[in-house]
């Protein structure tokens, strides 16, 4: 359950109904206990089953590929991408809350050597602090299938120039989260230098 005008996985909740009982996280609740936390706003989503490589990296959240796609004249490519991966107990994969961020080649879908937390949750790391999981060249599966669709869904979207899309990685292919209008420039950034330059070309097209 989330907000759908919400940010940085804020009020973001886990609902489960196992034997007739609701829980809420792992906690046994009432309908009319859940119901103030709710509003007009909320949407529910059933979880994905994340593929098996992607929980081999941090099985505690689904990890997510950032993938950001832009109109470039009559044209709607990818500019940056990177996956945002949970990390301690958390069981969702944003940098607000502890997780980490690691850049992926646009060229064959693979990881880059080094991961990054935002400040005050740690500074870099080439390996998953939980799992130990070793980042650098590891492939995406479907990656390019990710790129395909994401292309694709953006054209529906022809008056907006740039969206970061939140992909989840299942066995049978991409699965779309939703689509950001604020798409972290400035972590992008640190693995691609000259995202910029690239992304104001496009803007001149």
């Amino acid at each position: 359950m989330k907000d759908v005008l919400g940010e940085r996985a804020q009020g973001v909740f886990q609902i489960t109904v196992h034997s007739g009982t609701l829980f809420l996280g792992r906690e046994a609740v009432l309908l009319e206990t859940l119901k103030p936390r709710l509003s007009p706003l909320n949407i529910l989503q059933e979880s994905v089953c994340q593929h098996p490589l992607m929980s081999e990296i941090n099985p505690a959240s689904v990890n997510t590929l950032r993938l950001v796609t832009v109109r470039s004249g009559k044209e709607t490519i990818p500019l940056a991408a990177m996956v945002r991966l949970g990390a301690g107990k958390s069981f969702c994969d944003n940098l607000a809350e502890g997780g980490l961020a690691v850049g992926v080649d646009l060229a064959d879908g693979r990881m880059m050597k080094w991961g990054f937390f935002k400040p005050g949750f740690g500074k870099k790391t080439e390996r998953h602090p939980q799992t130990g999981f070793v980042f650098e060249k590891t492939r995406i599966p479907f990656f390019k299938e990710a790129v395909d669709a994401a292309c694709r869904l953006h054209r529906f979207f022809y008056g907006t120039h740039s969206i970061g899309w939140d992909i989840a990685i299942t066995e049978e292919g991409p699965t779309f989260l939703e689509g950001n209008n604020s798409w972290e420039i400035p972590t992008l950034q640190i693995f691609y230098p000259d995202l910029i330059t690239r992304y104001y070309q496009t803007l001149r097209k």
